[in-house]
C-alpha cells in the first residue's frame, strides 16, 4: 500500500532549513563544494524549470558541466552546502525518509548506514550498484533509468505507467520505515527529476510546484532536456486519473 500523502512532513523538513538532513545518530552531513553559486545556464524560465537546449543529451557529461559551472570538485567531502545527500520527504506515520543523492553518496555505504538507507534507486543505465553483492551490505536496489522515457513515454498515461514501479519501490520501503535514496552522478538530473516525481505523487504537489520545492531542499536540482515534459505529462495523466495517484 503507498504511504498517505501530505505535506506536513515536507514541511518540518523544510523548516529545519533548507532541506539538511538530520544524521541517524547525530553525525555531521557530508557535502561538497564551499559556495552556493548560480544553478541554471542561459536564463531560466518563468515555471523553475532550465530552457532544456536539447533532447538527447549525455546526462553524465551534464553533471560534470554543472560540477564546472558551480566550482565543485565531486571528490572533495566538506561542509559545504552542496551535500553529497538530501531529504526531500519524510513519511508522516513511520518516519522513513526520502533522500536525493549522488554519486558519492551511492558508493559509500559507511554513509549509507550512517542515514541508516537500506533502499536505494539507481537512476542511471550505466553506474553499478555499488553494494549490491557487498558482504554485510542489506542495500536493497530498484533500476530506474529515467532517460529512457524520452524513448517510452509518447502520452500522460504512458508517464504514469512509465514511473509506477519506481513508485511502488519508493512507496512500499518509506511504508514500511526505512530510509530511501535515489541517485544518479551528481543527484541534479536524473535524480533530482526523480526526486520532484516522488514529492508530486506523496506530497501531491503540482509539478511546477514539486521543482521549486525540490530545488528548496538541494538546490543543484535541475530538471533538464526532456524530463520538464516528463512532469508536466505525469501532472496532466494523474490530474485525469486520480485513482492512480
Amino acid at each position: 500500500m503507498p504511504p498517505p500523502k501530505g505535506s506536513d512532513s515536507l514541511e518540518a523538513l523544510l523548516n529545519r532549513g533548507q532541506g539538511a538532513p538530520t544524521p541517524a545518530r547525530g553525525s555531521r552531513m557530508q557535502a561538497l563544494g564551499p559556495q552556493r553559486l548560480p544553478l541554471s545556464r542561459g536564463r531560466e524560465l518563468s515555471n523553475g524549470y532550465s530552457k532544456p537546449a536539447q533532447l538527447e543529451m549525455d546526462f553524465d557529461d551534464e553533471a560534470r558541466k554543472l560540477w564546472a559551472r558551480l566550482n565543485l570538485d565531486p571528490s572533495i567531502v566538506s561542509s559545504g552546502p552542496y551535500n553529497a545527500l538530501d531529504a526531500l520527504w519524510q513519511h508522516p506515520q513511520s518516519r522513513g525518509i526520502f533522500y536525493v543523492g549522488n554519486q558519492q553518496a551511492a558508493s559509500n555505504l559507511a554513509l549509507l548506514r550512517e542515514y541508516n538507507i537500506t533502499h536505494v534507486v539507481n537512476c542511471t543505465d550505466n553506474m553499478p550498484n555499488y553494494h549490491e553483492r557487498t558482504s554485510g551490505s542489506n542495500i536493497t536496489y530498484y533500476r530506474f533509468d529515467i532517460t529512457s522515457s524520452y524513448r517510452r513515454v509518447k502520452s500522460d498515461a504512458e508517464a504514469v505507467q512509465f514511473v509506477q514501479p519506481m513508485l511502488d519501490f519508493v512507496g512500499t520501503a518509506l511504508a514500511e520505515g526505512h530510509n530511501v535514496m535515489v541517485h544518479c552522478l551528481a543527484g541534479a538530473h536524473r535524480a533530482g527529476t526523480t526526486g520532484c516525481i516522488c514529492l508530486m505523487h506523496f506530497a501531491s504537489l503540482g509539478n511546477r510546484e514539486a521543482v521549486t520545492t525540490a530545488k528548496r531542499c538541494r538546490p543543484i536540482i535541475d530538471p533538464i532536456g526532456h524530463f520538464p515534459e516528463l512532469l508536466a505529462k505525469l501532472d496532466r495523466g494523474w490530474k485525469a486519473s486520480p485513482s492512480q495517484r
